[in-house]
This record gives C-alpha cells, sequence and structure tokens, in this order.
C-alpha cells in the first residue's frame, strides 16, 4: 500500500499528474532500478505508477495465472485500480492522469482509452499494436504453430485459431469512437517488430473519431532507441504530453 503523504508538508497539497505505465509481457514484470523513461516525468514532480498487475510473473502462480484469457479485462481493470489506489495517497490532479506505454505496454495503453475512456485524460502509446490480431503475429516470429504464438492466445483468451471475432472486438483501432482523451503515438520509422504502419492503423481512425491526436516518427530509429537524439526526443515528448496537452480542455 502506498504511503499517505504527511498534510502538514506543503508538498501533499500540490495536485500532481499521474502516469499508469505498465510493464511489457504480459509476463514479465518492473524490477527496481533505473528507467529512464519513468525518471524523465518523476524528474518533473509527475508521479509516476508501474503497477504488477496480474498476469505478472515473480508473484507466484496463483498471481501469474489470475491474467490468463483475460487481458482487457482484468488486467485492465489493474492498472485502474493501481491508480485509484495512487489518488487516495497522493493529491492527484484528476485532468492529467494518463497512462503511457511501449510495445507491448502500448497496446494497454490504447486498450485503456478504448475500454476506460471515462477513466484516462491521455494515452500515450509508443510503438504501440492497435490490433490484436497482428499483436499476435507481430510479437512472435516463430510461426503460426508455435508455442510461443499458443502462449499469447492463451493469455489473451484466443484458445481456437478461428476466434477472430474475439481480436476484432477488442482491438483499439476498431474502437476508436470510444476515445475521448488526447492520444500521442510515437513510432520509430525503423521498426521490424511492429512497422509503423500499425500506428499509422490508429492514427487514421482516430482524426475521424475526433479527439485530440498527435503523430511523431522517429527517423532512422525503432524502440531501442539507439540514437540519443531519439532517447531525448521520447523522453521530452511523454513530459511534454503531459504538461502541455493535458491542459487543453477536454473533449
Amino acid at each position: 500500500m502506498l504511503p499517505t503523504v504527511p498534510s502538514s508538508k506543503l508538498d501533499a497539497l500540490i495536485e500532481r499528474p499521474a502516469i499508469t505505465m505498465p510493464h511489457g509481457g504480459p509476463e514479465h514484470r518492473d524490477r527496481p532500478g533505473f528507467d529512464p523513461l519513468a525518471q524523465a516525468p518523476a524528474d518533473r514532480g509527475q508521479l509516476v505508477i508501474q503497477p504488477q498487475f496480474r498476469g505478472s510473473s515473480g508473484f507466484g502462480v496463483e498471481h501469474w495465472e489470475a491474467g490468463i484469457g483475460d487481458w482487457r479485462g482484468r488486467m485492465q481493470d489493474d492498472l485502474v485500480d493501481a491508480l485509484d489506489a495512487l489518488v487516495k495517497a497522493r493529491p492527484i490532479d484528476p485532468e492529467r492522469a494518463c497512462i503511457v506505454g511501449t510495445r507491448r505496454r502500448g497496446c494497454a495503453a490504447l486498450a485503456g482509452g478504448a475500454f476506460h475512456a471515462d477513466r484516462r485524460r491521455g494515452i500515450l502509446s509508443n510503438v504501440g499494436t492497435p490490433d490484436l490480431d497482428t499483436f499476435l503475429w507481430t510479437t512472435s516470429a516463430h510461426g503460426r504453430r508455435s508455442l510461443v504464438l499458443d502462449d499469447l492466445r492463451r493469455i489473451i483468451g484466443v484458445d481456437a485459431d478461428n476466434r477472430d471475432d474475439i481480436l476484432e472486438a477488442d482491438s483499439p483501432s476498431k474502437l476508436a469512437k470510444r476515445f475521448r482523451a488526447p492520444v500521442l503515438l510515437i513510432h520509430g520509422e525503423d521498426e521490424d517488430g511492429v512497422p509503423i504502419a500499425q500506428s499509422e492503423r490508429m492514427h487514421r481512425p482516430l482524426k475521424r473519431a475526433g479527439p485530440t491526436v498527435r503523430f511523431v516518427e522517429l527517423e532512422d530509429d525503432d524502440h531501442s532507441l539507439h540514437r540519443p537524439a531519439s532517447h531525448l526526443r521520447v523522453r521530452e515528448e511523454t513530459v511534454s504530453f503531459v504538461e502541455c496537452d493535458l491542459a487543453q480542455p477536454a473533449h
């Protein structure tokens, strides 16, 4: 449980932006250590929460198995609950509560805009995949018949090969009309695992649907951010998104 800041401190009276930054995987976890993408907004006084949602590894079999088969249900609910816990422990500015994600985390961020539109004031997807069918193929280079791909399908909740109806219904790109919050899409033009066309596929319906959306292309780089200029650009865009984009009136 997050400690409560003593009310006697002036800092406790300042409402701050809150950024939910889920890890990749989902069979993964955040570990103690330096994370430049999390540290940049934290240095600006923005509160960053990195929840170990159901399905995360390292917390026992029961916690891991609890996330299987309902990626946009229980996993996404945990991200919202984590924000609610932070709100109870800190004075949060509700107009600047956003979710930020890279690659698979980018897919989770976009899902937050589609399925929790009333709880997300901003959505930032860095190399995110808005289509679940593409998510399956681009995150596994092991072929149509492989244990890795079977595992991903099991986590999402698609056990049979022909459950395209579930993939279609749960894909953020098909649900752009649900988005209410400003969206920032970042994508490296040299990204191989998740081609830049994926962010373009999310960008077009969002522009038609109406929410404020920006698309930042990183030249000569991918999600690994090999170029120092790309690293700096992503950090600057993240901080600016919260401090500037979210300061605009909500739609």
